[in-house]
């Protein structure tokens, strides 16, 4: 019995090693030698198609999204002016009607504003800052250390308000689009406001599950051979509250968050100072130039101030007198333009050193109190020399 019993065991054993070895087969084939694929040349970035590129264009020319475009450039989110992003509102903003009871009071004893005379806006810091992280992934304390340049901040309703009269939209026609290894949909695009060619430029923009974020929007070509921009820091410099521009044998100080421009043309170099929240806030002045340094006829006079793309402005006042020995010519003019009364004064062949020099200053009567000492102190600066 012990006998049979190992007998029916070994048989078991068998059979199991014999079910094993059929259902797990062991190659013992060598395997054959794998030969390195080629390397593969980069693949072109693929191009968009005109539906997915009428979408951007349509999306760069919404207000919502126009003020992160055309001049406004920057090679990344931090260096976006949001003065030019919320000008227009930004679909964001709100009027006056949208306002609070007695919100129009407190703003302008804040502010400082005598009236409200161009198109006031209020924008929310809750509403600013929820729109910058979806627009480009940053809150408003990333930009400015939280505020919004041109905008003044009322603490009591958390909000930044201006006021404008005009626009800083811009229309856009994108040209062509592609998408890079990360994913970013460059986009090359004109703004048709310069001539028929176009500025162009190019926006990097990130898709995302409401639209797009902007990374960055370049100049390409600008066709306008005299462009503006910034005053090189070799002639300005900042100190508290004061800008000082420093030029051949001259010497000026506007408040700190004034814009500082320079054009330079074949006429000389024009220079602008300019107050941030009123449009035709401003000083100007330009170096020795035929076009400028040169006594003109009043006709003269009234086609240069009333010179503008609309039809609405009118010359309201102008006298003209000779500064007794200094051989320059004062001349004080007010005009309406959109509405809006303004009120300038010219001084044209101001003689300092052996420069000469035209100045030209333009504020809103509505705001002479404000900005009136303010332009009287930068003029008083400036060092008449006798003729």
């Amino acid at each position: 019995m012990k006998k049979f019993s190992i007998v029916v065991l070994s048989f078991v054993l068998l059979l199991s090693l014999s079910a094993c070895t059929t259902n797990t087969p062991i190659n013992r084939q060598p395997s054959e030698p794998t030969t390195p694929s080629a390397p593969t040349e980069p693949s072109e970035a693929p191009a968009l198609t005109q539906a997915d590129l009428k979408e951007i264009e349509d999306f760069l020319n919404d207000v919502e999204n126009n003020g992160f475009v055309g001049s406004n450039c920057y090679t990344s989110p931090s260096e976006i002016e949001l003065l030019w992003v919320f000008y227009d509102g930004a679909g964001i903003g709100l009027d006056m009607a949208q306002w609070a009871e007695g919100e129009a009071e407190t703003v302008l004893d804040t502010v400082g504003w005598k009236d409200f005379f161009n198109s006031p806006m209020k924008i929310t810091a809750a509403a600013a800052n929820a729109y910058l992280l979806e627009k480009c992934g940053a809150p408003l304390s990333a930009f400015n250390n939280g505020t919004i340049p041109g905008f003044h901040y009322v603490e009591s309703y958390d909000a930044y308000y201006t006021m404008h009269g005009d626009t800083y939209r811009k229309s856009i026609t994108v040209e062509s689009g592609q998408i890079d290894e990360n994913g970013h949909y460059i986009i090359r695009y004109a703004v048709a406001y310069a001539c028929p060619t176009g500025d162009i430029y190019t926006v990097a923009l990130r898709k995302t599950s409401t639209g797009y974020q902007f990374i960055s929007n370049v100049e390409e070509y600008n066709p306008d051979p005299y462009p503006i921009h910034e005053i090189s820091a070799d002639n300005l410099t900042v100190d508290g509250t004061k800008k000082t521009y420093k030029g051949q044998n001259i010497t000026l100080s506007v408040p700190v968050d004034w814009f500082a421009l320079e054009q330079h043309s074949e006429d000389g170099t024009a220079y602008f100072f300019r107050e941030p929240t009123f449009d035709r806030c401003q000083l100007t002045f330009y170096s020795t130039g035929s076009q400028y340094a040169r006594e003109r006829t009043e006709a003269e006079y009234l086609e240069l101030f009333s010179s503008s793309d609309r039809t609405d402005v009118k010359i309201l006042s102008y006298t003209k007198e000779t500064l007794s020995g200094y051989g320059c010519t004062k001349v004080v003019y007010s005009y309406t333009d959109d509405g809006i009364e303004y009120i300038g004064t010219r001084y044209d062949n101001v003689i300092t050193g052996l420069c000469l020099y035209d100045f030209a200053i333009t504020y809103p009567v509505a705001e002479s109190e404000r900005f009136a000492p303010v332009f009287e102190s930068i003029i008083d600066s400036i060092v008449l020399q006798p003729y």
